[in-house]
């Protein structure tokens, strides 16, 4: 899925291995970016985290949409 600037998220950090979750928390789409590697596509997002009142970089895999912004 594309999330979009504004979009209320719930993120996922994971370990190493991407099916063991080591913290999760809610948060807002600030900012994306197209990424490719080795002809992968792939989108990073800058999710602010309300949790821990920061910024963070996270995988597209690594988040699910709550709340669509406009």
């Amino acid at each position: 899925m594309v999330h979009k600037v504004g979009d209320l998220i719930k993120w996922y950090e994971t370990y190493a291995e991407p099916d063991i979750v080591k913290d999760a928390g809610i948060g807002i789409v600030i900012n994306l970016q197209k990424k490719k590697y080795n002809n992968n596509k792939f989108m990073i997002y800058t999710v602010y985290r309300n949790k821990t009142n920061d910024i963070m970089n996270f995988h597209e895999r690594d988040l699910t949409t709550i709340i669509e912004g406009e």
